[in-house]
């Protein structure tokens, strides 16, 4: 009996049958489909897929009202009136509106200046069906609304914004794919995660913050610096550090790949750091 492959759904006959050209040739349109005639299409957003295992969150993120503040890497709130709510679970990012405001999600895109003016399509999947937009970069200042109810736009300000419009009920979104071009829920290419670890990397360009405490001593009552090295990060951080005992150190300079504090008053002095190098 022929079983099915998980990720394309491709026919596996049983070695008993005997071949058939047309399972073949279904299969190999599956596969065209998946890698765009034959070439790989870029999927232009970070962290996009919502589920658990998979969704990068190093902030550690769970839920806001508050709009302009980030959830998960690379997402923004967008939350009328720091009233509507945004929450991440086990099904994936929930919008939940009120009765008069809008809940919402939106990315930045660091090419966005390049992609103004293209024609791309925005995906969304809910319950494990897409659904899809068609849009000109930059000029969808009006919105798209989506089966669901869901709105999509692209501006200025937001680049990709995903909103759940007042007085509709809460809808949660497992992940959304970018692409350039024309597609629709038929012909959108198929998406490919591209695993934990490339997905961390690409956020950590933007964002990364200490996993412990850090301790940063003195010697023999002198002034010591300490260097934090990492990979590099799109552009030199905004690097904050938290005392966790009441003594902070100073931040003497930056780079994109690493920075140095300076403690010059207590030893044992323990902090946290974050370092933002977000659009």
């Amino acid at each position: 009996m022929a079983t099915k492959t998980s990720l394309l759904g491709l026919t596996k006959p049983a070695y008993t049958e005997a071949a058939d050209i047309a399972v073949l040739n279904t299969n190999f349109d599956l596969i065209d489909k998946a890698v765009g005639n034959g070439k790989y299409i870029r999927q232009e957003l970070d962290n996009s897929d919502f589920m658990p295992g998979r969704v990068i969150n190093q902030r550690g993120f769970t839920s806001t009202k508050l709009s302009a503040v980030y959830t998960v890497d690379r997402w923004l709130a967008d939350s009328a009136n720091n009233a509507a709510e945004i929450s991440i679970g086990n099904g994936g990012i929930t919008l939940t509106p009120t009765a008069t405001n809008d809940a919402g999600i939106y990315q930045k895109l660091e090419n966005y200046a390049a992609m103004s003016g293209k024609v791309y399509t925005i995906g969304v999947c809910i319950n494990n069906a897409w659904e899809t937009a068609t849009f000109t970069m930059a000029a969808m200042t009006a919105g798209y609304v989506l089966p669901s109810g869901l709105y999509v736009y692209s501006t200025g300000v937001f680049h990709i914004l995903i909103r759940n419009m007042h007085g509709q009920s809460p809808v949660t979104i497992q992940r959304v794919a970018l692409y350039e071009g024309a597609y629709d829920a038929d012909t959108l290419p198929a998406y490919v995660y591209k695993g934990y670890a490339a997905e961390l990397a690409e956020c950590q360009r933007y964002y990364r913050r200490s996993l412990t405490g850090m301790f940063v001593g003195v010697s023999a009552n002198a002034a010591q610096y300490n260097t934090v090295n990492f990979s590099p990060m799109r552009i030199p951080p905004t690097v904050t550090t938290t005392a966790l005992n009441g003594n902070n150190v100073e931040v003497v300079y930056v780079h994109n790949d690493g920075f140095c504090v300076l403690n010059n008053n207590v030893n044992n002095t323990q902090i946290t750091w974050e370092a933002s190098a977000d659009l």
